[in-house]
């Protein structure tokens, strides 16, 4: 099982919980429960955005003759002959 699926499969979960939370509660106590849930959510994404060991960098192949930009293309020119028109931005 992949993670994508796991997660989706937890969302779900979640989803059809604060559902049941509307339909056998209240809708006010739904909002509550979804508003905590959605900080939870939050807070762990940014842990883990924050405490998550850097992995490795990204690969990019690239066939014969072909050309490859990473990053920021600003500016940039591509092929024989080509210019760059306008003020830099």
């Amino acid at each position: 099982m992949t993670v994508g699926r796991i997660v989706a499969g937890g969302a779900g979960a979640v989803g059809l919980g604060l559902v049941g939370v509307v339909v056998l509660v209240d809708l006010d106590t739904g909002d509550r429960v979804a508003s905590v849930i959605g900080a939870l959510v939050t807070l762990g994404l940014a842990a883990y955005t924050f405490l998550a060991p850097a992995g490795q960098a990204r690969r990019i192949r690239a066939g014969r003759g072909a050309t490859v930009i990473d990053g920021n293309v600003t500016g940039s020119a591509l092929g024989t002959g080509s210019t760059v028109a306008g003020p830099p931005t």
